[in-house]
């Protein structure tokens, strides 16, 4: 959320009105509040960057920080990992950051962020963020017109948020005073967009595998009845059961998934984890990935439950085979 034309007084711009600010720090269907200004249009080491500054209210605002931290105090500054990749910079190092028309600034990389979307050519991975201050002195006036920034608990109802400030603050205010009430239209970055695009592919090409893996173990446990029909029939004579022949072939497609399943499951997890961080990285985002104990003990059942299915009918054939029959051919 977003209430425009208000500043704190400090560098000319409208004061925040008290009651509403005291209103934004204590409702508690907002959990964090700051003033910011998004969108600056800036070069940093000559590479096209857009800079998002915010001065914290109440709460934590602050884009998520990957690397190092966010920028505390003026001559600071924090960019996406892919703008950092086209810079070849590193924390510590100090960058030439200037707006068109305006001085540059010698700020200090003091960590990678994770930004949202600003303008138009900005993506998960690039843009900045830098102090208020350091943005007074890129833009100027400009910057004495921030946004404030709001963000609700989950759950919270963004309309009723809004009408409640609005019915609050704007409804019958002058109109030098700037008051607006609207959503922030923060739209999805293009890479994130795409990344959706495609966010059943993991889940068909799971259920292909899995189908392939189906018929994988069809095929061997078939074959391998075929193969031991004299053994069952020898078992058979000796005084087994149909019922424990069944379970005989039971017992070895579990044996066959359970084999499967202790190799693929930790192969499957360190390779998933390996190119989602990969791609992570491409994107410039935070790199978290979770491993659900519960799922993976659903693979494990289905895959047990799975085996014993496929192995039903071959186990049933075998276990109807008359003995003599099949010794007389032997």
């Amino acid at each position: 959320l977003a209430v425009t034309s208000y500043g704190d007084g400090s560098d000319g711009s409208p004061p925040l009105p008290a009651a509403l600010r005291a209103s934004v720090t204590h409702d508690p269907d907002i959990t964090a509040s700051a003033r910011v200004v998004a969108g600056i249009p800036a070069e940093v080491d000559g590479t096209a960057v857009d800079l998002l500054a915010l001065t914290p209210l109440s709460g934590d605002v602050s884009p998520p920080v990957v690397e190092g931290r966010a920028p505390r105090v003026q001559g600071e500054i924090a960019l996406g990992g892919t703008t950092l990749g086209r810079l070849g910079a590193e924390i510590g190092d100090t960058l030439s950051v200037r707006v068109e028309g305006r001085r540059p600034l010698r700020l200090q990389l003091v960590g990678r962020v994770v930004l949202p979307r600003v303008s138009g050519r900005a993506q998960l991975g690039t843009g900045g963020v830098v102090t208020m201050a350091d943005a007074s002195d890129l833009i100027g006036a400009q910057a004495g017109y921030p946004n404030l920034a709001l963000r609700l608990r989950r759950g919270a109802d963004t309309s009723a948020v809004l009408a409640r400030l609005d019915r609050k603050y704007c409804e019958g205010a002058p109109p030098d005073t700037g008051c607006q009430l609207y959503r922030l239209q923060n739209d999805a970055p293009t890479d994130l967009v795409d990344f959706g695009r495609v966010d059943n592919l993991p889940l068909l090409l799971a259920l292909v595998l899995a189908l392939m893996g189906i018929g994988t173990l069809a095929y061997m446990i078939v074959t391998s009845v075929r193969r031991q029909e004299r053994e069952f029939a020898i078992l058979r004579t000796l005084g087994f059961t149909r019922r424990q022949v069944v379970s005989t072939v039971a017992a070895e497609a579990s044996a066959v998934a359970g084999l499967a399943l202790v190799i693929g499951i930790p192969l499957g997890i360190a390779l998933g984890r390996w190119l989602w961080a990969v791609r992570a990285s491409d994107l410039g985002t935070v790199i978290e990935p979770r491993v659900s104990i519960v799922e993976l003990l659903v693979v494990v059942l289905a895959g047990a439950v799975v085996a014993n299915v496929v192995a039903s009918y071959p186990a049933w054939r075998v276990a109807r085979l008359e003995p003599a029959d099949r010794l007389r051919v032997e």
